[in-house]
């Protein structure tokens, strides 16, 4: 105790019949003043705290001569977890193997309560990337600040969160599908088998739009061809109910190629003629 201060400034509980205990205490009866212990070691030695039971336990240290803060394993040289922030050099967090063989994985868990996210953020200044489990929606999704960039729900569908630009060759397993909000209309990309194999197949709500098998050979039942594009290798058109047709467009100007079953006549007309 200290003169003039009821409550003692340090105390030792060690009777055996409750937990030992060493408790610093504030002597200062309005809390205004902090209460701290501070261990200070020689330049460029290590000060530490050891928490053991029996041989075993963990130490936390100051290295002096790396200007690192560390979590150590007592039964361990190399540190758990170790921290550099000397202004030298990158602040880094680092999470070690302590395995020799190697033989061992290493892992950070963030664990959040039931129904609320778990979060690693990335920040720059006042930007910030997240990685989010969303555990009100069963989401893990990218996040820039606040608004979804990325998300991938528990059946494995992913969803952009402004588009998605794929740089390089992209490989995609099953179906993809494309959709626009405010638009029912839904285009399925997949691959599928046909009569000559494996082909990629174009659909709309289910029924065939657009097939290409492994020879380059495409089926169409109904497509549109933006202005540029470039069609290598042979075309089947099928019919739509009113003869196999193929429609050539420039503006409002078109001629179409109809191959009419019921007379098996070949026609090729011209927008706004009749004959």
């Amino acid at each position: 105790t200290r003169s003039g201060v009821s409550t003692a400034v340090f105390s030792i509980d060690g009777s055996g019949s409750a937990d030992t205990v060493l408790s610093l205490h504030s002597a200062d009866s309005d809390g205004s003043i902090d209460t701290a212990v501070k261990i200070e070691a020689a330049t460029g030695r290590e000060a530490r705290i050891e928490l053991t039971h029996g041989e075993t336990g963990y130490t936390l240290g100051a290295d002096g001569s790396t200007n690192r803060f560390s979590l150590h394993r007592t039964d361990v040289t190399s540190a758990v977890v170790s921290v550099d922030g000397s202004g030298s050099s990158d602040t880094s967090l680092t999470v070690h193997s302590v395995a020799s063989q190697g033989n061992r994985d290493t892992s950070v868990n963030v664990e959040a309560a039931t129904g609320q996210s778990a979060r690693l953020q990335l920040s720059e200044g006042t930007d910030a990337f997240s990685l989010e489990n969303d555990g009100s929606g069963d989401v893990f999704a990218v996040k820039r600040g606040s608004s979804s960039v990325l998300s991938a729900d528990a059946r494995g569908r992913v969803v952009s969160g402004s588009g998605a630009r794929v740089g390089g060759d992209a490989h995609v397993e099953g179906a993809m599908r494309a959709s626009r909000a405010g638009v029912s209309s839904l285009d399925v990309l997949s691959t599928a088998q046909n009569a000559s194999g494996e082909a990629f197949v174009l659909s709309k709500h289910g029924s065939t739009a657009l097939t290409v098998d492994g020879s380059g050979s495409m089926s169409v039942e109904s497509v549109h061809v933006s202005q540029g594009a470039v069609i290598e290798g042979a075309v089947t058109v099928r019919d739509d109910g009113n003869g196999a047709t193929l429609v050539l467009q420039e503006g409002d100007d078109s001629y179409t190629l109809r191959n009419d079953g019921d007379g098996d006549v070949l026609s090729v007309t011209r927008s706004g003629v009749s004959t």
